[in-house]
């Protein structure tokens, strides 16, 4: 909380959707002012884990089993070590965001560099010991990542180890024998999709490593009992996941009973609707054509962080929008929005 929530953004919200009673009571410590503010609602990304929606992925996910077989996902969360533009980089991100403005927090985050870099070198030693022939280890590394060390980890174990981060994660999710990661907030989503999920925890440093992510998984601390846990996972995963299952909720909320977004819309206050058409208006593309001279200009004075960001944040296409659009919309008897593109990866809903 001392880095991700902000008292001055408190301010200017009018309402605050959280994930749980855990996350509510975090930002409450921050300011207790905004107690009224705060919705628990839960993440709407989760409500496409639910069950009645498992069917709109498993032809991709059958896909990508008859592609690679049986497969262990790891789920990269090593952005801060082996950044993709740079160790410097990493360093710099955190001073301009006044993350290391005392001796405490510098300390802090050089702590928890180096530690995600020994977690990092671990899963280097670890995964040619797992990966086989029958079951291969497909890595996923996190958007921000240098792809480069697991290529090289690949073509030093060729059929055996991939490196695949193309496409929606939640069809590898659903389609992997087994997650594993340290750390990771997508083992929360394998986890709700009812997948094994193993944190790898060569090392346990509570103040430098996220609790969720860790604590709902299976949890392993050498490569021997990582090793001896594969063979038996889907065994060993029902053992602990009603106390685990029990555990998320602190967290999460939503997870059945009326969807996340729901929640959201029945908080939100009545606002003004405006039609493609006033959004196409004189006065809105007045307001368009600024911004993209803004977005154009900060482009050419930060391209390195441009450069980064357009690795990180793909385009949405207009048209893969509508389609899984229509695929939800048709599942819970809604009426299908209409999409319009209104400028620089802007979309409306209509």
């Amino acid at each position: 909380k001392r880095y991700r929530v902000s008292g001055k953004t408190l301010e200017q919200c009018d309402k605050c959707f959280c994930w749980g009673d855990v996350h509510a009571q975090m930002i409450r410590e921050v300011d207790p002012s905004v107690d009224s503010k705060l919705h628990i609602t839960g993440n709407p990304r989760m409500d496409l884990l639910r069950p009645s929606f498992r069917d709109l992925v498993e032809s991709e996910a059958a896909g990508l089993r008859d592609q690679y077989g049986r497969f262990i996902l790891l789920n990269g969360n090593f952005g801060s070590y082996n950044h993709a533009m740079g160790i410097d980089y990493t360093w710099k991100s955190i001073e301009s965001k006044g993350w290391a403005s005392t001796p405490k927090d510098k300390d802090f985050h050089h702590r928890r560099v180096e530690l995600q870099g020994r977690f990092f070198k671990a899963f280097h030693s670890v995964l040619p010991k797992i990966a086989t022939e029958e079951r291969k280890v497909v890595v996923r590394p996190h958007p921000s990542e240098s792809l480069v060390p697991w290529e090289e980890l690949s073509e030093a174990h060729p059929g055996k180890i991939i490196v695949a981060r193309e496409g929606n994660v939640i069809p590898w999710l659903q389609a992997s024998e087994a997650v594993l990661h340290n750390g990771c907030t997508t083992a929360v989503e394998a986890f709700f999709l009812d997948r094994p999920v193993i944190a790898f925890r060569p090392e346990k440093n509570l103040e430098l490593e996220t609790e969720l992510p860790n604590h709902i998984s299976i949890q392993v601390s050498t490569e021997e009992d990582l090793l001896a846990l594969l063979e038996k996972v889907t065994e060993e995963d029902s053992k602990s996941r009603e106390e685990r299952i029990e555990y998320a909720r602190k967290f999460l909320v939503a997870g059945d009973g009326p969807f996340s977004s729901e929640r959201m819309i029945d908080a939100l206050p009545e606002v003004e609707n405006h039609s493609a058409g006033e959004l196409n208006s004189f006065r809105y593309l007045k307001d368009r054509v600024y911004f993209a001279l803004r977005n154009l200009a900060g482009k050419l004075v930060h391209r390195q962080s441009s450069a980064y960001l357009g690795l990180k944040c793909r385009k949405l296409e207009l048209s893969q929008t509508r389609e899984v659009l229509q695929a939800y919309s048709s599942r819970v008897k809604l009426r299908e929005p209409k999409v319009y593109s209104i400028g620089n990866v802007l979309l409306c809903f209509d």
